[in-house]
């Protein structure tokens, strides 16, 4: 079992889902972009830029997402640190608290100390998932530790994207991201649990 406060999950989670639907209802931007629009400046200069990446016989492409600094090597704090900036943010963009599911999608969750940098997920996701496996920052909703003392992001997937994270998920060699009923089936259903209950 996670040690996780599950009334902050749950707050979290609608928080989360409230502001990245606010975003998919205004923009028509691609999948790598359009739900990291929480892109803060480090050293100067932005966290996430993007272009266009080619791949495959048939010359695909989707765009790929390249950070300022790399958020593994270069500062291994790194995600934790933005963690909490995208979450003060979200918080300052949503007036009213969230109280109910926004919308339709899943849980990512994503193991930040065994990624590697492959690229196969994020052709797969067509950019919703990066080179390191890691999910959009908007989606971000918590951090936990599983009982190796592992990092876990947990993030929320809007329903349009499932399919193309579930195929990144299949191609990922090293299987650092998975589903959060699949990994964590008692916590996720605790947190389900405390999403259906009555106020």
């Amino acid at each position: 079992m996670l040690s996780i406060d599950f009334d902050q999950l749950r707050r979290n989670l609608l928080l989360t889902q409230a502001y990245c639907y606010q975003q998919l209802a205004k923009t028509d931007k691609h999948p790598a972009s359009i739900l990291r629009s929480i892109n803060p400046e480090y050293n100067g200069k932005n966290i996430f830029e993007f272009e266009p990446y080619y791949y495959g016989t048939d010359n695909q492409y989707y765009h790929d997402t390249k950070w300022g600094i790399a958020p593994y090597w270069d500062n291994i704090d790194l995600i934790e640190e933005l963690y909490y900036i995208q979450l003060a943010h979200k918080q300052k963009m949503i007036a009213l608290e969230a109280n109910k599911p926004a919308g339709k999608g899943d849980i990512l969750v994503f193991c930040m100390d065994e990624t590697l940098i492959d690229g196969a997920a994020a052709a797969e996701s067509e950019g919703f998932l990066d080179s390191y496996n890691c999910p959009p920052i908007d989606t971000w909703f918590f951090l936990a530790a599983d009982p190796k003392g592992n990092r876990l992001l947990l993030a929320w997937v809007p329903d349009s994207y499932i399919e193309g994270v579930s195929i990144g998920i299949a191609v990922n060699p090293e299987s650092c991201i998975g589903w959060f009923r699949n990994w964590c089936p008692a916590e996720y259903e605790q947190l389900i649990h405390s999403l259906t209950k009555p106020e």
